[in-house]
């Protein structure tokens, strides 16, 4: 089917037959962005591994800690 035999076709449709085609299509596009989301959030919010504060010094910099 050619390009122009698509748009003749998609014309020649009942409106409500484009109006549900359309909601299937923006259904289908939402649920592949919530999927994305869902598998792309661990890579997004993933922190470095924090040290425990005991391993902390007061200093901003270990070289000027006291001993």
């Amino acid at each position: 089917m050619s390009d122009g035999e698509k748009r003749d076709f998609f014309d020649k449709m009942d409106s409500r037959q484009k109006h549900g085609w359309l909601e299937q299509d923006n259904l289908i596009y939402a649920g592949l962005i919530g999927i994305s989301v869902v598998l792309a959030q661990p890579q997004l919010t993933a922190t470095s591994p924090r040290r425990s504060p005991s391993s902390r010094s007061r200093s901003p910099c270990r070289c000027w800690a006291s001993s």
